[in-house]
């Protein structure tokens, strides 16, 4: 579904099965297809029907492919508020790219018959970075095309939990009729969607709920948004001993947990650092606020330059990045304008550690201390941008 050589084999097993070949048509013939069938459901014709029947086939087997008919509310940085077609953001190809990874790590133990983790990915994150609806997407893919796929989706309190069945609503309301299951009953508004035909379903809950999460099902995709804020005492009860073992251990398992830190202690900040050591079946991607280009940037005035610290801040970005972005990132100009001024303006209100949380550069700096310290907070971050990975490590005798 994610890892090209994963979709391959599955593709050709299809194919054997169905004594079908399927054809990856190019996207603006998919598009044009599109628009001739229109809008409505209608009867289709010999050659209608083949292309519908090999775009559910493909689109069932390859995320990508059924993405190029996914139509989204943009960021508005990029947008005048029109729905537009999905186009992965940087930060979204890294979580895809970590998905597709480990998708292949637990399908080649599948084939070999051993135990699987399943695809579970926990995503600290600098502040909007297309992780919730990446998340999004992957579970109303599998919702939309795999049958009997239940699925499950929560977030801090019963609001949230509304804008995240809007989205998923959106989402599923712009596919193509003949892409679009049928949704049956039961299904009730911010709790469930049923896509009977296919066996499939979604439900939504949040954090705040005092039953138990997920209770009485076993989950092949789920999305968990913002662990990291609410009771995190309670939402350590959900997580262990509700939700994670209601995944089943399979290499069709895709679950993702993604947040915004908030400082150290609590829930997130332990299991992410366990999760980071390979302790669990639970993988981590951190995103960076800088991975998203168009973001998070502000034209520097032209007789601006950067301070010391901006300086310092840069050059950890160069050091760091290639572990984070898998390449060396440079930082533009307006982005180190954005940071330096969008720094100051937090730390003049004593708020600089929100903001070292909201737009870390490294998993380290996004876990900040929030107790009480003999030293300040710019002291802290001042002698944090200026350290640096050990060249080595050495026994003096």
């Amino acid at each position: 579904m994610y890892h090209p050589s994963v979709i391959e084999r599955e593709q050709a097993t299809v194919e054997q099965r169905t004594a079908t070949r399927l054809t990856r048509y190019d996207q603006d013939y998919s598009w044009a297809v599109e628009e001739h069938l229109g809008t409505t459901p209608r009867s289709l014709s010999k050659d209608e029907l083949a292309f519908v029947k090999n775009e559910r086939l493909l689109s069932s087997l390859d995320f990508r492919y059924w993405s190029r008919y996914a139509w989204l509310l943009p960021d508005a940085a990029v947008s005048e508020g029109n729905l537009v077609r999905y186009t992965p953001w940087d930060s979204q190809e890294l979580l895809m790219d970590c998905l597709a990874k480990r998708e292949l790590e637990q399908y080649d133990a599948y084939l070999r018959k051993e135990p699987q983790d399943g695809n579970l990915m926990a995503v600290p994150k600098a502040r909007a970075e297309g992780a919730s609806l990446h998340a999004a997407m992957i579970k109303m893919h599998r919702t939309c095309t795999n049958p009997y796929t239940i699925g499950i989706t929560a977030s801090e309190n019963g609001e949230k939990r509304t804008s995240l069945y809007q989205r998923d609503m959106r989402i599923w309301e712009r596919l193509p009729w003949w892409l679009r299951p049928e949704r049956t009953e039961p299904d009730r508004i911010n709790e469930r969607m049923t896509f009977g035909k296919l066996d499939c379903a979604l439900l939504y809950e949040d954090y705040a709920q005092k039953s138990s999460l997920a209770a009485g099902e076993q989950y092949l995709v789920g999305h968990m948004s913002e662990v990291a804020q609410g009771d995190q005492t309670y939402i350590e009860k959900l997580m262990e001993l509700d939700y994670f073992p209601a995944i089943p251990q399979s290499w069709r398992a895709c679950h993702i947990l993604e947040s915004t830190p908030a400082g150290m202690g609590g829930y997130w900040h332990p299991f992410i650092m366990d999760a980071a050591r390979g302790k669990g079946r639970w993988r981590v991607k951190f995103i960076p606020w800088y991975a998203t280009g168009f973001k998070y940037r502000r034209t520097a005035p032209a007789d601006w330059s950067p301070s010391q610290h901006a300086l310092e801040h840069a050059r950890k970005v160069e050091e760091t990045s290639p572990g984070y972005m898998g390449r060396v990132i440079v930082l533009t100009r307006d982005q180190l304008y954005w940071w330096e001024t969008t720094r100051e303006e937090y730390r003049s209100k004593g708020n600089l550690v929100y903001f070292l949380t909201n737009y870390p550069a490294t998993l380290q700096e996004s876990f900040q201390f929030s107790g009480t310290s003999i030293f300040d907070i710019e002291t802290l971050d001042y002698y944090n941008t200026l350290t640096r990975n050990p060249g080595g490590c050495y026994e003096i005798t």
